[in-house]
Formats: C-alpha cells, structure tokens, sequence
C-alpha cells in the first residue's frame, strides 16, 4: 500500500521556491571539518569495468513501486531531509531488483530530517529552517529511517518544522520512533568529488545526492535541457545520466512543476519531477562549495511471513 495522500501544494513562483530552499552552506563547512571521517571514501568493490554509457533509477522504482517516483511537494525548507529519504526509496528498490528478499516502503520525511539537524547537528539550526547533506546521510547511517504509517502525523509545514526542532506535533515525537527507525539503517554514505565517481556510483545503481547554491530554471529550453539560473540553497536527488546523451537527470521536491521531459534516445516520458541538466553544467557547479553524497547497504524492510499452513 503507498501513503501518498498529504495535501502539499508546489511552489508557484520565485517567492515560494525561496520558502523550499533549506541547504545550509556554512553548517556544510563546518560539518565536513569535523565530520569527513564519518563518511567512507567512495569505493567499489571488485569493479573491472568502466560504467555503462546510461543509467537511471527511475525505471527501477516502477519496476519494484508500481508508481513513478514520489512528487509530493516539500511543505517548507526540509529539501536536505526530503532529497536524502527519496534517495533511500530509490537504494530500497535498486536492492529489491537486484533480488534482495525485501518490501518496499514509503519513508517518512520529517524524521529523516529532524534526526539530521537534531541529533547529528546538535539543533544548531534550531528556529531556522534548514540541514546540510553530510549530516542528514549521517543520521541514517546512524538512527535509520522510518516507514510511512497511518498513525503519523501528516506530513506537512507544521510537522516538518516541529519535528526538525525537537518539538511535538499532536503529542508524538520523532524520539518515539528510534528503536524501530534503528533496524533500517544505511550502511554506507560516501562523498563524490568527481564526475567519474557519479557516474560509477549511478551506473551501480547507487542513488545521490547533491546539495548546492546553483539554480536552474523551471522549464526546459528548446534544446530540451534546464540550464542554470539564479541561486538556490538547495539539495535535490541525482538519478540517472548519458555520457553520450550529456545529460545527468536531476530530481527535485517540489512536485510536477519542470515540464515534460523526453528522452533523447528512447523518445519514452521521463516521470514529472525531473530536471535534465547539461554534464559540463554539472560538473561545473556541483563539486566545489557543496555535497555530492552516494548512498549504498540498506537494511531493508523484510517480506511479509506467510504460514502457508493455515490455507490446507
């Protein structure tokens, strides 16, 4: 069952993209100071062969889903939290197609944000809004990551907030859920610093993550690429890239609001919610004075038991 219900509305204009912007480039400089140590150097494994020419993440998510990739809108400035759960939704269906015996689930975002600024930052934000990459990968590395329930309280502004201050919304508390978000844990988190490492991590089907002050505009230009534009303080997800194409696929949070993009080579729509971005444009913005995280090793959500017995 997917919980995709909450009543979020996309940002309309420059004013309300501002509101959704919750990257913070000082706590990064800070954090990362202090805290590169806790993140593995990015590494893979027995690899002998350079990544494909293609790869994405989205096909994956249907695949495992059933449904395109979530596009509920972010309610306020928790992209850093959001970015990071989409991301683990992503790495949870990566392993399920890969033939881990697992479920999916939906994961709830205000606690991954709040674990992130809260307990990995101290509430050094505390009253603002706001996270950085390197201490939201952290915290689930650390505290683990919460499914979706209907008991929760719905995922909007004044949960989001609350939650990322340690306050309550409805009497419950992100420190309700710890011992059951502990047994979902990210195994590794890595820092990328280069294009090849992008391209290797996506090309393993390793989702990332990217944190930055670079905008972009909202709809594509004829040439059918969202070209940089503006500032935001802003992290957004990395899924998918064509060397050949020259394009990386980036996901945002803010719902169906980028326009409809289709593939170069397959002419097929890419879901809603995705910007398709130039690799030099890429590789320029992305890898200095920000966070370029990859996420591997979910400990997954189990299958359901079924004692067949019941049915002779």
């Amino acid at each position: 069952m997917r919980h995709r219900r909450w009543n979020v509305a996309p940002p309309k204009n420059d004013d309300d993209r501002k509101l959704l912007c919750g990257f913070d480039p000082s706590s990064m400089e800070r954090y990362w100071d202090k805290n590169a140590d806790n993140h593995s150097a990015f590494f893979l494994a027995g690899q002998t062969e350079a990544p494909p020419d293609t790869s994405n993440l989205w096909d994956m998510v249907i695949a495992v889903s059933g449904e395109n990739p979530d596009t509920t809108p972010q309610p306020m400035g928790d992209c850093v939290g959001a970015s990071c759960a989409e991301a683990i939704e992503a790495l949870q269906c990566s392993e399920i197609y890969d033939g881990d015996s697992e479920e999916f689930r939906d994961l709830y975002k205000p606690f991954t944000y709040a674990i992130g600024r809260v307990l990995v930052m101290k509430n050094s934000l505390r009253g603002q809004d706001g996270a950085n990459g390197g201490a939201v990968a952290e915290g689930v590395r650390r505290y683990g990551v919460l499914e979706v329930t209907d008991d929760l309280p719905d995922y909007n502004k004044q949960t989001a907030q609350a939650w990322g201050d340690d306050r309550k919304v409805n009497g419950q508390s992100f420190r309700d859920y710890m011992e059951v978000a502990g047994k979902r844990l990210v195994g590794t988190t890595a820092r990328l610093n280069s294009m090849g490492h992008l391209f290797e991590a996506l090309g393993s089907k390793y989702p990332v993550t990217i944190a930055s002050n670079r905008g972009y505009a909202m709809m594509a230009d004829k040439n059918g690429f969202h070209r940089p534009s503006g500032t935001w303080n802003h992290q957004m997800g990395v899924w998918g890239y064509s060397i050949s194409g020259g394009w990386i696929a980036v996901k945002n949070q803010w719902g169906d609001v980028h326009g409809q993009v289709i593939d170069f080579e397959t002419k097929k729509k890419w879901p809603p919610g995705f910007l398709r971005i130039r690799i030099e444009d890429f590789e320029k913005y992305h890898f200095r004075g920000a966070e370029v995280i990859a996420y591997s090793r979910f400990s997954g959500f189990p299958q359901k038991k079924y004692d067949h017995r019941a049915l002779a």
